[in-house]
């Protein structure tokens, strides 16, 4: 007699982004899995982040299977074959992305080491196997609660709310990068001491205008093997760096709501007001006002 185990039925199609988003225009969707039956390999057309809340199970993740505990996060991207099985009181939260996201910041966060991990395509040297993320038990908490404000934004449809749920998506990538860092999993040239020295220093002056030369004596490197280690270990090119800090301040500065546009751009080291309205919505995929009005309403 077969196993009374209830497994769902093998897909041969994708899922229909537009049937899992319920019709809404929302860019992420939460859906929380009391209890995760077995499921067969399947395939989304849209992005999914997981994060196993409680229980246990087998987890077969493109050649990969490894055993599922509370805390373990990954991301399935759009065409990679997962499954579960021996699930025993396993609950997760499934957090599906639209296409739309990935399009406009899939390059910016790929740009992160850390986002190998999140993907199963960071391998351990010594044993070979990919690199998991397990968060720690703040961690998930933390996870969940911005999770949580985002469905509830999505319940409450207030003005901006695409804007905001946007938002807490990228907090929530931003917030799973340090805690793969935390692991040391990215156990690279991150540590070592040139680049701590020059990272510390660009936090401090990322508004001065910094010639390359001074970066380049303080690693002690010449202008090519600098450039080229700078971006191995960040993901960026030292100028892309220092672009990205003066928006991280100018959204700050932003949030704070005592000052202009143009006096954000100054303070950032940015002179030209309409090149840093550019630079600012190609990061954040907003401008400088709109930004600031979402975090108003």
């Amino acid at each position: 007699m077969k196993s009374g185990r209830k497994t769902v039925p093998k897909y041969s199609a994708k899922w229909l982004e537009d049937i899992c988003f319920r019709g809404t225009d929302a860019p992420v969707v939460v859906m929380r899995i009391g209890h995760q039956t077995d499921i067969e390999k399947h395939i989304h057309d849209f992005t999914e982040l997981v994060l196993v809340l409680e229980g246990s199970g087998i987890h077969e993740f493109g050649n990969e299977s490894y055993r599922l505990k509370e805390g373990d996060c990954f991301l399935v991207e759009p065409g990679m074959h997962h499954s579960y099985r021996s699930c025993g009181g396993l609950k997760l939260a499934n957090i599906l992305i639209r296409s739309s996201f990935v399009e406009k910041f899939g390059e910016m966060l790929r740009e992160d080491p850390a986002y190998p991990v999140l993907v199963g395509r960071k391998t351990n040297e010594k044993r070979g196997s990919a690199v998991r993320l397990c968060l720690s038990q703040e961690e998930l908490g933390s996870s969940m609660r911005i999770a949580d404000e985002i469905e509830r934004e999505r319940k409450e449809m207030k003005g901006a709310h695409t804007t905001m749920m946007t938002g807490l998506l990228l907090e929530l990538f931003a917030r799973l990068f340090r805690s793969v860092r935390k692991t040391g999993a990215l156990k690279d040239d991150r540590r070592s001491p040139w680049l701590s020295k020059v990272l510390d220093y660009l936090e401090i002056h990322f508004a001065e205008e910094i010639p390359m030369r001074h970066l380049q004596k303080m690693a002690g490197m010449s202008e090519r093997s600098f450039q080229r280690r700078f971006l191995g270990t960040t993901g960026l090119t030292p100028l892309r760096y220092v672009l990205r800090l003066r928006i991280a301040h100018a959204c700050r500065l932003l949030r704070e709501g005592n000052k202009s546009v143009y006096e954000v751009a100054s303070a950032c080291g940015i002179g030209n007001c309409s090149y840093f309205c550019r630079l600012f919505k190609s990061i954040t995929g907003h401008s400088p006002r709109k930004y600031a009005k979402t975090l108003i309403a």
